[in-house]
């Protein structure tokens, strides 16, 4: 809790490409900047990205009611206030969708890459080279 017990925002969110459900989501909580008059608080986009919990860029999706339904809407300007997203209960809730920008492991798939190929050449090579004393012993 902040300061005249406001609560902090929890953040639900769930990365698809990562093999995330929105049945089953991730959480974190953040500190906002913004406090309003009625202690009610502001998240921004960039609240969620300076407290999200995972290396790497996304793109940020927040579900937000239309109608008896809801849609994603994306938000792009760090100092846009995030939808929200209201349950049956009455209860407001951020809920993201995230998507990456870049594979959170693709250092580690070159290197894998690399060290794999480096390893094959040295082999090659050690074969080559027994293979030709071989043939140079056998003349």
């Amino acid at each position: 809790f902040l300061n005249n017990h406001i609560p902090m925002p929890a953040i639900r969110y769930f990365i698809p490409s990562d093999g995330d459900v929105e049945s089953n989501l991730n959480l974190f909580n953040i500190n906002p900047n913004n406090i309003n008059n009625d202690n009610t608080t502001t998240t921004t986009l960039s609240d969620i990205k300076s407290s999200f919990p995972l290396p790497g860029h996304f793109h940020y999706r927040f579900k937000t009611n239309l109608g008896k339904g809801h849609v994603w809407l994306d938000v792009i300007d760090d100092n846009q206030t995030c939808p929200t997203f209201k349950t049956n209960n009455g209860q407001d809730y951020i809920v993201i969708k995230c998507t990456r920008l870049e594979p959170h492991n693709t250092l580690n798939t070159n290197v894998s890459h690399n060290t794999s190929h480096n390893v094959q050449s040295t082999i090659n090579h050690q074969s080559n080279s027994r293979h030709s004393q071989q043939q140079q012993q056998q003349q």
